[in-house]
């Protein structure tokens, strides 16, 4: 038997097929396909900054959400708090025109500016007294007289 009788298979290992076509099984894929793999570089590229953008600029608009909603109670608390020391400065000038205010001078105050009514974030106002060592227990009772005590 003669070597050219029996066709041997084409060597799988050499660079170059039977009929001097070279072998592709043997090239690295991306070299065998360089545009798909430019395409798919690319895709990825924009994908990626896209999704970059897309993120930037939802981080955005959510710090400017939460700066105009925290500018607008900081507005509303500034505006709610000025109110309240209108009230207070008020009571100052009670004070302020009184030689001494009395504990019924201070309710009719309270009840005519309507704390109550006009200013529900304000739980109460009030003045301490100062009261000298000796006159304590005559002030306790006017107090216990008053029902305050």
């Amino acid at each position: 038997m003669k070597a050219e009788d029996n066709p041997q298979p084409a060597d799988r290992t050499s660079p170059v097929a039977p009929g001097g076509q070279p072998a592709l099984r043997n090239r690295p894929s991306f070299v065998v396909y360089p545009v798909a793999w430019t395409v798919l570089a690319i895709a990825l590229a924009a994908s990626t900054g896209g999704w970059f953008i897309a993120r930037k600029h939802e981080e955005l608009t959510a710090r400017k959400q939460f700066e105009e909603e925290a500018s607008r109670i900081q507005t509303a608390l500034s505006e709610r708090m000025s109110v309240y020391e209108d009230v207070l400065h008020g009571g100052v000038g009670l004070f302020a025109a009184s030689v001494s205010v009395e504990r019924a001078e201070w309710k009719a105050y309270v009840d005519m500016v309507s704390v109550n009514q006009r200013f529900p974030g304000i739980d109460g106002i009030g003045f301490i007294a100062r009261v000298p060592r000796g006159q304590l227990e005559s002030f306790l009772k006017t107090a216990r007289d008053d029902g305050l005590l």
